[in-house]
């Protein structure tokens, strides 16, 4: 009897030993699931994990609600029992999500790890795209059109392929062009380059106030923009860097190269604001002749939001009258030969300009107080005129044979 329980013992003793090797260390995966679009976390998503070699079930949860440690941020945790390290693919899906597949990498179990947290870098899911069936009208089919190209040296812009408001002016389609800029006063750049002159159909219009042209002369009509370099009119043998002008010619489409526009603007508000303005340009390919006139108490001719160049640091101060009316004109021979233009602006201002202050200083020994109190009405009064003749003469050769 005592020889068959010995032999007994000895027989369930390599069981024992086999089932204790057979068995496992196994490791928690705390993970979280969010929208790949948002990061918003995503709840009762079924998450599995696949080893990355053959795709075979490794671990499977479902994403929830879960506190941690106290947190109060929102997640939606998952974990999963994980039997061995090594690389893996974790596969997400959800009503209404693509199934979406995350890559994870566990290289070892660390010794006494019973965890593993991986909710910095949650896993993703993406949304499904709605899919709507939508009946289309007809189509209709428009070419396009070439908003500008360089001509040789010369940089061209179609005006017609630039959408515009009803009713606007000149400084809105120059605004719209490429690698244009229009600064206060009319200042014009092209790419950087400061823009010399403004020409109206090669010509020159209101040279001294540019603003004028922009004001006023309506989009709709012109063809095209031209920004090139000609020799300086007034130093015709010149030669150099400086010999040359920067210009940015208008040109006008062939309908409107021929007739009268005018514009006119009224205005009235509180405080006995007021504004007038009235513009009129007589034009044809050989002759111009415009006029204008402007009346107001505003102080302010900037416009915010146009360049964004506008700041209260700007605002002018007091309350100032202008005044202003002028004329323009140009006569050219059909041939070229003579050329007859000239332009005359008056100007009248006056300001009233009050200011106060108060004014307290802290000392140890006491305060001091001050009050300053100015006011001003100054007034000018300016005319500026310029006119120009230029002709060509034309010397004949004559050739005696004896």
């Amino acid at each position: 009897m005592k020889k068959l329980y010995i032999f007994s013992l000895l027989f369930l003793l390599p069981v024992v030993s086999l089932l204790a090797q057979k068995k496992q260390r196994e490791v928690w995966l705390i993970g979280s699931v969010a929208n790949s679009l948002t990061y918003e976390p995503v709840f009762g998503v079924k998450v599995e994990v696949l080893d990355a070699a053959d795709s075979s079930l490794v671990a499977e949860g479902k994403s929830g609600n879960m506190t941690r440690g106290g947190s109060f941020k929102k997640m939606a945790y998952v974990s999963l029992l994980l039997s061995r390290p090594g690389k893996f693919l974790v596969r997400c899906t959800a009503e209404g999500y693509d199934t979406t597949y995350n890559e994870l990498d566990i290289p070892k179990f660390y010794k006494y790890e019973t965890s593993i947290e991986h909710t910095q870098e949650p896993f993703l899911i993406r949304k499904t795209r709605q899919q709507k069936e939508t009946h289309l009208e007809a189509a209709v089919v428009k070419a396009t059109q070439i908003k500008f190209y360089n001509k040789g040296d010369t940089l061209v812009y179609n005006a017609d392929a630039f959408e515009l408001a009803e009713g606007s002016m000149l400084d809105r389609l120059i605004k719209q062009l490429p690698g244009m800029e229009v600064k206060r006063g009319g200042e014009i750049y092209v790419n950087g380059r400061k823009v010399d002159e403004l020409l109206l159909d090669g010509k020159s219009f209101f040279s001294d106030d540019r603003q004028l042209m922009l004001d006023n002369l309506p989009a709709f009509m012109v063809k095209d923009v031209k920004a090139y370099e000609q020799q300086d009119p007034h130093n015709p043998f010149a030669i150099g860097p400086d010999s040359k002008q920067y210009v940015l010619d208008v040109g006008l489409k062939r309908q409107y190269q021929i007739g009268w526009i005018a514009n006119a603007e009224a205005g009235g508000c509180t405080d006995e604001r007021f504004l007038g303005r009235l513009f009129a340009l007589r034009f044809t390919p050989h002759s111009r002749l415009a006029f204008f006139g402007n009346a107001n108490n505003l102080s302010d001719d900037r416009s915010p939001g146009d360049n964004g160049d506008w700041s209260p640091l700007q605002q002018a101060t007091g309350v100032m009258k202008s005044y202003t009316g002028g004329f323009s004109y140009d006569v050219s021979q059909r041939e070229g030969k003579y050329n007859l233009k000239g332009d005359a602006r008056l100007a009248y201002t006056e300001g009233d300009y009050q200011s106060q202050g108060s004014r307290v200083n802290f000392l140890e020994g006491g305060d001091t107080y001050g009050r300053s109190a100015s006011t001003s009405t100054p007034d000018r009064f300016s005319v500026n005129t310029n006119h120009e003749l230029s002709f060509i003469l034309d010397f004949q050769r004559f050739d005696t044979i004896v």
